[in-house]
């Protein structure tokens, strides 16, 4: 709506512009002394100068502040604000007739001549006190919400018997909703606003006014009005009763005489043909619903009776069937409902919702307690609710036994579980965990088993028996890292003991040998056995105790090939390349307990290959001294032989 520039006219508080007119303007605000909602109604600008037209506002404000009529607009006061005239009425919330008509809404022609119905009664109020409207039409009739009429605007009404108001010599008022006797400048009276009435009715019926020049020339519709016959309604449509006709005509005859003498004789006249027309409607939808109650469309059923009981609310069929209809539109809801509320319970119950389900069931139950179905199935998902109840502790206790590692009540409480549902996905699950932990369980103790004995074996120096049982628990688990040093602990011992075994043997071997005198070959196994057990302090006493007892002490000679590649090197001399073989991978492998102990045993091969070879070359340089030696002794007997045998030779 429209901000008005005015917000304050005395103690009323302007609050929008609901209506602007050719002399004014209307405000809707609330009467602040009473907090009621009013319709302000002001004359503005040049207007409120022109004495033609103030007074008519006067004429208006005087006209209708004394018609206290449901079918009237109430006016509440007249003031003046600055200069500028304006009356107080109630405020109206809901549309005048001519935007009904222009908004082709469709209506009942006993509606519509129940409105029309209304403004009779209106105006025979107002002519019993002498105002005559002088300018009914469809704008000046509002119609509430609750379907109430109100007549407003009576700015050219007039006291009685009157000529026509006219201004500046021009006709005051519609031309199209104008009697014969205001146009032609006769008597004006209270059967001027019948016709005028007539007039709205037909077009209200129609949409169209009874006389009206095709180019709008005003001249000749004047013309149509003083001598033109009324159209018949079924020039626009066949569901007009004939009745509807002759009342129109009357209504709207030329002749004043020939009218309605009274606007209550027209409205009486329009009300019994209304009773009639309703009559014939409510037979009609009685017969329509009574069909459809056949059909059993209960529905369409109590909208036809309802439209009786708008007309005839003391139709006693139509309201003994309404009840009927109204109690079988109960139980069919009730079946619906229940229906619906079943189907959600189903849907529930595949959710495995058992509390929403049994909710859904006993609502149901209570729409139809006697329902043996509901009751069954109300007992059913009781039970299963019971079940899955149950079956949730199960579980519940299932995995709170496996997370604290009674594997055996876990067992137990899944087995419960599997009996009350035996395709329970979770159960199942569950079960799973809980022989798995079973067999990882079984596993470990056997692997601890393996690892014990083991131990025991290591303990008891029994390698070769510990290796076996490691070996057993390696297959069960090779991931497992302590098995895997126990393993090599146990292969270390089992090759110490065995290191030792043999040293023992060697010793004792050289010890016999040195026991008999066999230094050679007591040097020979010391030989032997330093290849096999280097800076062994045993063997190098033997063999520096057989160095003593003898003065040739061969030198080591032989050298063993190691195992895998790190060996082989070494077998080929390649002992540089063997440690540099073994320092790179164990840059990649710290800490390989095996890869050390190799790297040792390549370093001390290295550094005894260095030392035969030395050895050597001092053996070979021994050698060669003596082999002088003994060819220079040989030499020098030979000498020694010649010159004997030379003196011999000269003895004799």
């Amino acid at each position: 709506m429209e901000e008005p520039l005015i917000k304050q006219v005395g103690h009323y508080q302007l609050l929008d512009v609901i209506g602007r007119g050719g002399m004014g303007v209307v405000y809707r605000a609330i009467d602040t002394s009473i907090g009621r909602t009013v319709a302000i109604k002001m004359m503005h600008g040049t207007y409120a100068d022109d004495k033609d037209l103030l007074e008519r506002f006067h004429r208006e404000v005087r006209s209708t502040a004394n018609l206290q009529h449901k079918n009237i607009v109430t006016v509440y006061a007249l003031d003046n604000f600055e200069g500028f005239p304006y009356m107080v009425m109630e405020f109206l919330e809901g549309r005048s007739m001519a935007e009904m008509i222009t908004s082709h809404i469709s209506q009942p022609v006993v509606d519509k001549i129940g409105l029309v119905c209304q403004v009779c009664e209106g105006l025979q109020y107002a002519h019993e006190r002498n105002i005559v409207h002088r300018d009914i039409k469809p704008a000046n009739i509002l119609v509430l919400k609750e379907g109430i009429a109100k007549i407003v605007d009576f700015g050219i009404a007039r006291a009685g018997r009157s000529e026509t108001l006219t201004r500046t010599g021009q006709i005051i008022g519609s031309i199209y909703y104008m009697s014969p006797e205001q146009i032609s400048g006769g008597l004006v009276d209270s059967r001027t606003d019948i016709y005028s009435a007539g007039v709205m009715l037909f077009e209200f019926l129609t949409g169209e006014l009874p006389f009206k020049a095709a180019d709008g020339d005003t001249h000749a519709t004047l013309l149509k009005i003083l001598n033109d016959p009324i159209p018949s309604l079924n020039k626009y449509s066949r569901e007009f009763p004939e009745e509807l006709d002759e009342l129109l005509r009357k209504a709207m005859a030329k002749n004043v005489e020939e009218r309605f003498q009274t606007a209550e004789d027209f409205g009486y006249e329009l009300s019994r043909l209304q009773d009639t027309i309703k009559r014939g409607m409510a037979r009609e939808f009685l017969l329509q619903a009574k069909l459809a109650i056949g059909r059993k469309e209960w529905d369409l059923a109590r909208q036809q009776l309802q439209e009786i009981l708008k007309y005839e609310r003391r139709n006693l069929e139509a309201n003994e069937l309404i009840q009927v209809v109204r109690q079988e539109i109960q139980r069919e809801q009730k079946s619906v409902q229940i229906a619906q509320l079943r189907s959600q319970a189903q849907i529930a119950l595949t959710g495995l919702h058992y509390e929403e389900a049994l909710e859904c069931i006993e609502m149901a139950r209570r729409l139809d307690p006697d329902d043996k179905e509901l009751i069954a199935l109300s007992s059913s998902i009781k039970t299963q609710v019971e079940q899955a109840r149950e079956l949730a502790e199960a579980l519940r206790r299932g995995q709170a036994a496996l997370y604290a590692g009674d594997l055996g009540e876990a067992e137990i409480a899944v087995k419960k579980a599997l009996e009350i549902e035996q395709s329970h996905t979770e159960a199942r699950a569950l079960e799973g965990l809980i022989h798995k932990e079973l067999e990882e369980r079984k596993r470990r103790v056997q692997l601890q088993g393996f690892v014990e004995e083991a131990r025991r074996e290591i303990s008891g120096h029994n390698f070769l028996s510990a290796l076996q049982s490691l070996k057993k628990a390696q297959e069960i688990d090779p991931s497992d890292s302590n098995i895997r040093e126990l393993l090599s602990w146990a292969s270390r011992g089992h090759e110490q003991e065995k290191f030792r075994s043999e040293l023992q043997a060697c010793t004792s071997e050289i010890g016999q040998l040195l026991s008999g005198d066999r230094y050679v070959e007591a040097l020979e196994a010391c030989r032997v056995a330093l290849v096999r057990f280097p800076d062994q302090p045993s063997l190098l006493q033997l063999f520096q105790l057989a160095s003593r007892q003898l003065d040739v002490i061969t030198r080591r000679r032989t050298i063993d090939k190691t195992s895998a590649e790190a060996r082989r090197l070494m077998d080929a001399d390649q002992h540089d390349q063997a440690i540099r073989l073994l320092e790179e991978t164990l840059i990649s492998y710290r800490d390989e307990g095996n890869l050390e102990t190799l790297l040792t045993i390549a370093r001390s091969e290295s550094e005894r290959k260095q030392r035969e070879k030395e050895d050597r070359e001092k053996q070979q340089g021994a050698i060669v001294s003596s082999q002088d030696s003994v060819e220079q002794s040989t030499q020098r007997r030979q000498e020694v032989f010649d010159m004997l045998t030379a003196f011999q030779a000269a003895l004799a």
